[in-house]
C-alpha cells in the first residue's frame, strides 16, 4: 500500500538500493568489459571499415557458459522481472481494496482524508501502469532465460535455428526498450507535479548556463581590455 511504502521509501533505503544495484552491475558487466575487445575490420577493397566485438578465450570456457553467464542473465533479467511482477500483484490488490473503500464512503470520512486517499490511489495507479509497460517490454528478454534452459535439449541444427530467432528478438527488444522509456515519460508527464518539477529544473539549468555564458563573456572582454591597455602603454 502507498501508506506503507511511504515509510520504506526514504533516503536511507534508497542509498542502500543504489549501492546494491551498483555492485551487482559491476559484478555482471566488468568481466565482459575486461575480456571483450573492439577490433577494426574492413572489406576486401579496404574502403569500408566497421567495428566488431571479439570475445577472448576466457569467455568461451565452460565456466562462463555453464555458471557465470546463466547467473548474469538471472540477476539482470529474471530477478528484476519477477520482483516487478510481485509488486504489480500487490499493487493490483491494493487498488482493488482502495476502489472498494472509495465507492463505499461513510459520512464520517472528512474531505482531507478523502482527498489524500484519492491522491494515493492515483499514485498507485500510475505505478501499476509503469510496471505493466515494463513487464510487457521486457518480456522479450525472458527468451534469453528460456534459451539457457532448453538449448541443451536441441541438436546442432536446431540450436542454429534457435540462435537466428534469438538475434531477431534482440532487435525487437531494443525497440521495446525505446517504447518503454517513451511510455514512462508520458505516464510521468501526466502528473502536474512532475511537469512543474521538470519545468523548474529546466529553468534553473538554462539560467545557470546563461549566467556562465555572461560571466565568460565579461571575463573575455576584461582580458581583451587589459591586453589593449598594456599594448597602448608600450
Amino acid at each position: 500500500k502507498p501508506l506503507v511504502a511511504k515509510n520504506y521509501c526514504n533516503r536511507r533505503t534508497a542509498r542502500y538500493a543504489i549501492m546494491i544495484i551498483l555492485i551487482l552491475s559491476i559484478f555482471i558487466n566488468f568481466p565482459l568489459f575486461l575480456y571483450t575487445s573492439i577490433n577494426v575490420y574492413c572489406t576486401n577493397n579496404g574502403k569500408i571499415k566497421y567495428y566488431g566485438l571479439e570475445l577472448s578465450s576466457i569467455l568461451h570456457t565452460r565456466f562462463f557458459s555453464r555458471l557465470f553467464y546463466p547467473t548474469m542473465v538471472i540477476i539482470s533479467l529474471l530477478i528484476p522481472w519477477l520482483i516487478c511482477f510481485l509488486i504489480w500483484l500487490f499493487l493490483i490488490r491494493a487498488l482493488h481494496t482502495a476502489q472498494i473503500q472509495l465507492t463505499t464512503k461513510t459520512m464520517n470520512t472528512t474531505f482531507t482524508n478523502d482527498r489524500k486517499q484519492d491522491t494515493y490511489f492515483r499514485i498507485t495507479l500510475m505505478i501499476v501502469c509503469v510496471l505493466s509497460v515494463y513487464m510487457v517490454c521486457r518480456s522479450v528478454h525472458l527468451f534469453e532465460v528460456i534459451h539457457l534452459l532448453i538449448t541443451q535439449l536441441f541438436n546442432f541444427q536446431q540450436q542454429i535455428y534457435f540462435e537466428q530467432i534469438r538475434i531477431k528478438l534482440f532487435c525487437i527488444s531494443n525497440i521495446m526498450l525505446t517504447i518503454n522509456h517513451g511510455a514512462n515519460f508520458y505516464i510521468y508527464s501526466i502528473n502536474p507535479k512532475f511537469r512543474l518539477t521538470l519545468k523548474l529544473y529546466l529553468t534553473y539549468y538554462f539560467r545557470r548556463c546563461r549566467i556562465k555564458r555572461r560571466r565568460a563573456f565579461t571575463l573575455f572582454h576584461l582580458r581583451r581590455k587589459n591586453t589593449n591597455d598594456s599594448l597602448d602603454g608600450l
